[in-house]
């Protein structure tokens, strides 16, 4: 067997978000009165990815074979607060 017969890729990712936020909307018709919104948001994410391969080269008679096989895998979990 040439080259690599496994390969794997595992991967862990963290995201998170503290967030502050004014928004405004349109002018009132008085042209006086400007709406406004406030919020805080909190958000994390966490995920998992794995990858992996496993390659299998053989021959019968004078037939030469390449298999590939392999598992992937993804996860992720998001915890969202608006306060």
């Amino acid at each position: 067997m040439r080259g690599e017969p496994f390969a794997g890729i595992w991967q862990l990712t963290e995201l998170s978000v503290d967030q502050k936020v004014l928004t405004t909307g349109l002018l009132a018709a008085d042209k006086r009165t400007l709406g406004r919104n406030a919020f805080v948001n909190k958000d994390a994410l966490t995920g998992d990815t794995i990858d992996n391969q496993l390659l299998f080269k053989f021959n019968t008679a004078d037939i030469h074979h390449t298999a590939l096989t392999g598992i992937g895998y993804a996860r992720s979990y998001e915890d969202h607060r608006r306060r």
